[in-house]
């Protein structure tokens, strides 16, 4: 069976339950898949940021990062009741200074990213 997530090929026990699931990932992109994002609580000036992302090291292989990136939808299934949700990577959080304060007039702000970023530090 080919993984979704990564495209590996992998043999895993085929049984009744499983016979007509041909979208499993693999046992090591099922790991992660499985791993809950982590969220942080940014008070600001009209209102408060939850920042979520997935894991908290600074840094991750091209290949990893790409299994994370497949857990945005979990979290944007989650972001409905959020005024304005925002995307960060490197290259955004590099200019963050110059468009976070732009949005503190939203209510609700909900930030994601794969990798942990110290979104609390512009905001004072």
């Amino acid at each position: 069976m080919q993984c979704p997530v990564c495209g590996r090929t992998y043999v895993f026990e085929l049984d009744f339950s499983n016979l007509f699931s041909k979208d499993k990932p693999c046992p090591s992109c099922q790991k992660i898949l499985d791993q809950q994002y982590l969220e942080e609580t940014i008070p600001v000036s009209r209102g408060v940021i939850a920042y979520r992302y997935f894991t908290d090291q600074s840094s991750l292989a091209y290949e990893v990062y790409q299994i994370y990136a497949y857990q945005f939808a979990k979290a944007l299934d989650m972001a409905i009741s959020h005024d304005l949700i925002i995307i960060v990577e490197s290259h955004e959080y590099s200019t963050i200074e110059a468009w976070l304060p732009l949005f503190f007039g939203f209510g609700s702000i909900l930030i994601i990213s794969v990798i942990w970023f110290d979104i609390a530090r512009h905001t004072g």
